[in-house]
């Protein structure tokens, strides 16, 4: 099982870890959410940044093409 939180991308190194997996729980936000938030700018900066959030977009990006997931038996 992989448990990948609070990631801004996914870098070689997280996208190594997670490979060849029985199941995978990625977190992943709407990033407009966290904008239209009354969160203070510093906070929005860094959630939008590459020690912030994935997008959903960039997660599905990374399902679709870079993830090696295990092969039903």
């Amino acid at each position: 099982m992989g448990f990948a939180t609070d990631l801004g991308y996914i870098s070689p190194n997280v996208k190594a870890q997670l490979k060849d997996l029985d199941l995978l729980l990625l977190e992943s936000t709407t990033i407009w959410r966290c904008c239209a938030t009354a969160l203070p700018w510093a906070v929005k900066q860094r959630v939008l940044s590459r020690v912030g959030h994935l997008s959903n977009e960039a997660a599905a990006g990374f399902l679709e093409d870079g993830y090696d997931a295990r092969q039903p038996t």
